[in-house]
């Protein structure tokens, strides 16, 4: 038996989806979030497979992910149930999909979602006679609660054994044209007697009703109060026999402050600047918790190191592992602490409302709102950004956003900015926040240059609601998990490989000057030269980080055991460098995936390129080069304004008075050249 999970976006698919099957894929409170298709067996033997599902309006959707649902639906063959995911807080919006689900012949049942915070609104809702009700099964489910899971799977395999003679029960509605919006009360009028009647007929009543809201009708004033109660308590009556009854549809006031520009977005810049400096400042709970950790590693270096007798051995595990390993280890804190707050604007809906107040920004630069959801998700991991892209409106787009992306620094080079900001600047803070807006505005620098046409934005807005603190957990213990799982496998193998050749050759062990990786990449350090990097360690380091940026930091700790000491204009086009390489293989894995091999790939080597221009021209400028493009641009203006201005000066002016010019301006010319010369020189004596 297959089970596949459909419904409209942000109901709850994939979160039920992993309470089923005991997956982790990503979830979040706004639209998008799933943009392909899932299957698994579920951890309930009656279960079978289940599929989670793109979100989709109609089958006939014009969206990618619409389209991607909607075949994989038309495709199936053999013993499948449709369930379709609803909140209940907007069933009458999902209902529309389950008829063209039954005008298909296709079986469906309702699992309805969101019941504890559609009931703490005001809302009642009986998932026994709603099914009854609408003539289809229903069932209730909380996918944060195991038990309420539980009973869900055990009711909907105890559910398979009638499922043929359901499949030609919901083959005989669709053919009849099975409708569902006269269910909801918008759509009646419930009388003072409690009888339902259109809402569009008694014209006469309603101008009756008006005439007695006149003011100075006091009596018509109450007897219409008196109405209105009973009819409200009526419609409740008659909608609590049908098993549902709505919930306030007012916009709560979270929902408003969140949708204010003038609050919302000056208030998010705020968070995320304290996120920061709480992150990394000094003496902050962030440099708190890392300086801890490093304690804890360098005890265990020790003890260690005293405990092994042998050299070899004790030089594998104390500058091998620990010091390869351990000092990416020690980041944990920081980037959990950025990983809980990206979980909580998943979770809380603001990613919407975000979204939805930057689209004005990102329009300017041939993006919409939704690239936000990208960007947002990109300083997490850059890969699941990419993958995120397919919910864009078309793939012109989708171009644009994954070439910012690549630019956009990820948590996984937060170790590696850590630690070459810490042997560069005493304000790590400072630092830190100037590289990740270095990325961020250069990767929408891209963007921008790339634009060919402006783009539309429709975009379903997300109720504003607060996350689920054992959720938010859950997901953050799982983030850290795989980032442990992450630098122990990939991290910790490439660390051992690079001790071992960084400490033998064929002569058996040897210094790292004259080890296997010396002779191999002895040639790179050319290629460095021009940003002032003389060391093959420091070149190896930064390209090693194609595989995993993790990898940078754990190169500097093995390979630099005296700390990495460089002058600064040199540390600067470093950390240049390592702000734009290209991400690592598994983002472009992603990005092959979306728009080809060759699109991915030639954006990585442009984008080398664009990093060593970069960092090339941030060492010229940091070493004297500001003041030779200062003097070749003085100089330039004036071989201009002469050459242009030599006709009209014989025409005006006699041969004494033109001598007189021209001879200021050879002397002018003769006094740039030797500015020129000066700092060109200044320039050579500080380079390698």
């Amino acid at each position: 038996m297959k089970i596949l999970l459909i419904g409209n976006p942000n109901v709850g698919k994939t979160t039920l989806f992993n309470a089923l099957t005991g997956a982790h894929n990503r979830t979040g409170n706004y639209h998008g979030v799933t943009v392909g298709v899932s299957e698994r067996p579920s951890r309930f033997p009656v279960l079978g497979t289940v599929c989670d599902l793109p979100g989709l309006y109609s089958l006939d959707g014009l969206s990618m992910e619409e389209k991607l649902a909607g075949d994989y639906i038309e495709k199936q063959t053999g013993e499948y149930l449709a369930v379709q995911v609803a909140d209940a807080a907007h069933l009458k919006r999902s209902l529309k999909l389950t008829e063209s689900l039954l005008a298909r012949g296709i079986p469906v049942a309702l699992a309805v979602t969101m019941c504890r915070q559609f009931r703490a609104r005001g809302g009642e809702i009986d998932c026994a006679r709603l099914g009854r009700a609408l003539g289809v099964k229903c069932l209730e489910v909380d996918a944060l609660r195991k038990k309420s899971v539980k009973a869900f799977a055990e009711s909907l395999g105890a559910f398979f054994s009638s499922l043929p003679r359901y499949r030609e029960t919901c083959r005989l509605a669709g053919s009849k044209g099975t409708r569902f919006g006269d269910f909801f009360p918008e759509e009646k009028e419930i009388s003072t007697d409690g009888t339902e009647r259109d809402k569009n007929a008694g014209a006469g009543a309603k101008r009756e009703r008006k005439a007695a809201l006149k003011p100075g009708n006091a009596a018509g004033k109450g007897s219409d109060g008196a109405a209105d109660e009973t009819r409200t308590a009526a419609r409740k009556e008659v909608r609590k026999t049908e098993g549902y009854v709505p919930a306030d549809s007012r916009a709560n006031r979270l929902n408003r402050l969140c949708l204010n520009g003038f609050f919302a977005l000056p208030a998010f810049f705020v968070l995320a600047g304290l996120v920061f400096f709480v992150t990394f400042g000094t003496g902050m709970p962030g440099d708190f918790l890392k300086t801890l950790f490093e304690a804890l590693i360098e005890r265990v270096a020790g003890f260690a190191g005293g405990a092994i007798d042998s050299p070899i051995v004790r030089s594998l595990v104390c500058d091998g592992l620990i010091k390869g390993a351990g000092s990416v280890f020690s980041f944990i804190p920081q980037i959990a602490l950025m990983y809980l707050f990206l979980d909580i604007l998943e979770e809380s809906g603001f990613m919407s409302a975000l979204a939805f107040m930057t689209d004005g920004l990102f329009s300017k630069i041939g993006l919409s709102g939704r690239a936000a959801f990208s960007v947002l998700l990109g300083y997490g991991c850059t890969a699941a950004a990419v993958t995120s892209t397919r919910a864009l409106e078309d793939k012109s787009i989708q171009r644009r956003a994954v070439s910012a992306l690549y630019f956009v620094p990820c948590s996984a080079k937060l170790p590696v900015y850590l630690t070459l900001l810490s042997s560069v600047f005493e304000n790590t803070f400072l630092g830190a926040v100037i590289l990740y807006v270095l990325g961020t505005g250069m990767g929408l620098a891209v963007a921008a240059f790339l634009k060919k046409d402006d783009s539309v934005f429709l975009m379903e807005l997300a109720d504003i609601c607060v996350p689920d603190i054992l959720f938010v957990a859950k997901k953050l213990l799982f983030q850290i998990r795989q980032f442990i799982i992450k630098v122990s496998t990939t991290v910790l193998v490439f660390t051992l490989v690079v001790w071992f050749l960084s400490s033998f050759s064929f002569a058996g062990a040897v210094a790292a000057e004259d080890s296997f990786l010396a002779h191999i990449c002895g040639a790179l350090k050319y290629v460095f030269y021009p940003m002032g990097i003389t060391d093959w360690r420091a070149a190896f380091a930064a390209v090693s980080g194609i595989i995993a940026k993790e990898n940078i930091a754990g190169m500097i700790a093995v390979l630099f055991p005296e700390g990495f000491a460089f002058s600064f204009p040199s540390a600067c086009a470093y950390l240049t460098f390592v702000a734009l390489i290209p991400p690592c293989v598994s983002a472009i894995t992603a990005c092959s995936r979306e728009l080809g091999r060759k699109t991915a790939w030639g954006y990585a080597g442009m984008q080398t390129v664009f990093a060593f221009a970069c960092a090339y021209l941030v060492y010229f400028l940091l070493t004297g080069g500001a003041g030779i493009l200062l003097c070749w641009r003085r100089s330039a203006r004036s071989f201009s304004a002469g050459g242009s201005t030599k006709k009209s000066i014989r025409k005006k002016f006699g041969k004494e008075k033109r001598e007189r010019i021209y001879g200021g301006q050879t002397a002018d010319f003769k006094r740039i050249y030797r500015q020129y010369l000066c700092a060109r020189l200044f320039f050579l004596a500080l380079s390698p």
